[in-house]
């Protein structure tokens, strides 16, 4: 097997896409799978494309009109990413098998309105395989989990790839949007397991727009942050009515509702205690890194009580983890149960793992297709199995014949 895959990746936010090219080459079907990320970029999305997007996301469920515009918004804003990535590293689009492609924000292509229409119109994947001459697979699914299950067994299943040790349990904590903490068992244990536990970077972006009247969208270096002071009185009442273990709301719900008012309703408090647009940043991520650390030492009580053998290998990822007070807070609250780990030491660069998580989920929808290609039919049952609407383009028969010739 030798395949190359541009995997592409936005979040919640929509403000951000992550663009990897990975390369997976396999001996034998009895042989390790080897991959090497080639090339990793991010490209900020400015708030005049993805506003647009957001905007019509909200009236989606209402509006049976709206996919179809979703859909060429969303598709074409993947393109532009796409073509200027490929254009700033100098790869020729001849190069990538398959584009990957995938969008936390955006519904599942079989998602209707109330009227029962808006799955009729062409994915988004449509347009970018129309703008990029480029074979591109979308809105990936595992048969055998329920649709409320699917974002988390696709998480699951991606970062237990990456992160499986023989003996040593791991875990990711995505501090995107909202955060994603993903726990991988050890080899001979199986199976990973992953669950959202609250904000992420969601009330310091939310806080910054705020502050800044839109000017500046996010903090993610922390900048803002380490020049304010952080109000205990308002981080402590949070933290006493909060509590996202048991019942951390849908992610789609973050993303529409929850997350905004929630945000204000601390900003209101902020403002009403005079604090500087920068003491109010400050208490925005004090509270974000406090509830990562009580989340992560609840998760881990749960799943290793009454305690775990040996630390905890922990890996970062997503916008919040590049901000210095998010990850020196957590180092210095977990340092008795978790190692902070880096993915360089397992050879994806630091920030493109969403990208590359993306590129395996096309690689796993690929070798599905080829099965389906040589008239066999999957095996539903197969736990690993991944399938993805594909908008076939240039390359595609060369792909899945390397699929067939490889068995």
């Amino acid at each position: 097997l030798d395949v190359k895959v541009l995997g592409v990746s936005s979040g919640l936010a929509l403000d951000t896409i992550d663009c990897a090219i990975v390369h997976y080459r396999q001996a034998t079907l009895d042989s390790p799978l080897h991959m090497k990320l080639i090339q990793h970029d991010e490209a900020p999305v400015l708030a005049s494309v993805r506003m647009p997007i957001l905007n019509l996301l909200l009236k989606f469920k209402a509006s049976p009109y709206s996919m179809g515009q979703i859909n060429e918004l969303a598709g074409q804003m993947f393109s532009t990413a796409i073509k200027s990535f490929l254009d700033k590293h100098e790869i020729p689009p001849s190069t990538i098998d398959i584009t990957s492609a995938q969008a936390d924000a955006l519904p599942p292509l079989g998602t209707r309105g109330k009227d029962g229409s808006g799955s009729q119109y062409p994915g988004w994947g449509t347009v970018i395989a129309r703008d990029t001459a480029m074979t591109t697979v979308i809105d990936f699914r595992m048969p055998h989990h329920q649709q409320n299950r699917q974002r988390h067994a696709l998480v699951e299943l991606t970062t237990g790839t990456l992160l499986r040790h023989p003996v040593h349990l791991r875990a990711c904590l995505n501090i995107d949007h909202i955060a994603n903490l993903c726990f991988v068992r050890p080899a001979s244990n199986g199976a990973a397991m992953a669950s959202d536990c609250g904000p992420g970077t969601m009330f310091i972006d939310y806080a910054m727009r705020y502050c800044t009247s839109n000017q500046l969208q996010n903090d993610h270096d922390g900048t803002w942050g380490a020049q304010g002071t952080s109000n205990d009185s308002v981080v402590n009442h949070f933290m006493q009515s909060h509590d996202y273990f048991n019942r951390a709301p849908p992610a789609r719900m973050v993303a529409e509702m929850f997350g905004e008012h929630e945000a204000q309703a601390l900003i209101d408090e902020c403002l009403f205690r005079n604090m500087s647009d920068r003491d109010i940043v400050a208490t925005m991520t004090r509270i974000t890194a406090a509830n990562l650390v009580r989340q992560l030492k609840k998760w881990i009580a749960a799943l290793n009580a009454p305690a775990p053998a040996q630390k905890i290998e922990l890996f970062l990822c997503g916008a919040g983890a590049r901000n210095p007070h998010i990850v020196d807070y957590l180092t210095a609250h977990t340092a008795d149960i978790v190692a902070m780990q880096s993915w360089e030491d397992i050879g994806i660069r630091s920030g493109a793992k969403k990208a590359v998580c993306a590129a395996q989920l096309g690689l796993e929808a690929l070798l599905d297709a080829a099965v389906r290609e040589r008239g066999e039919r999957p095996t539903a049952a197969r736990p690993g199995r991944v399938e993805g609407s594909i908008a076939k383009a240039k390359r595609w028969d060369e792909a899945v014949e390397k699929v067939v010739r490889f068995g």
